[in-house]
């Protein structure tokens, strides 16, 4: 490739990552709508709870049956890991998406 279509191409990539940015902008505001500080440190701690009610099952899949020690992977268990894996994805992309500056924390709240 050459210099002069090398520039053109990464021209063009920031003009549409430009574009992205200002489309997550406005998405993020008209349908999650304002967010703060308050309603971070809500999910912090529903992803606390699901957190200990994962380690809870898991503590709990110990099964001692006529002296041995098994384990049993039961629907609770994945129910819980299930839970506790999406908050935590939901929090990490609304940590992106504060870190990408697609919106500004409402201080109001």
């Amino acid at each position: 490739m050459s210099d002069e279509t090398e520039i053109k191409v990464r021209r063009m990539l920031q003009a549409l990552e430009h574009q992205i940015v200002e489309i997550n902008k406005r998405n993020i505001r008209e349908i999650a709508g304002d967010i703060d500080a308050a309603q971070i440190l809500q999910l912090a701690e529903a992803i606390s709870v699901c957190r200990a009610r994962y380690l809870k099952a898991a503590l709990a899949m110990v099964v001692h049956h006529d002296g041995e020690i098994r384990i049993e992977v039961g629907a609770d268990l994945i129910e819980e890991r299930r839970a506790y894996h999406e908050a935590l994805r939901g929090f990490n992309a609304l940590r992106h998406a504060l870190t990408r500056g697609y919106f500004v924390l409402n201080e109001d709240g």
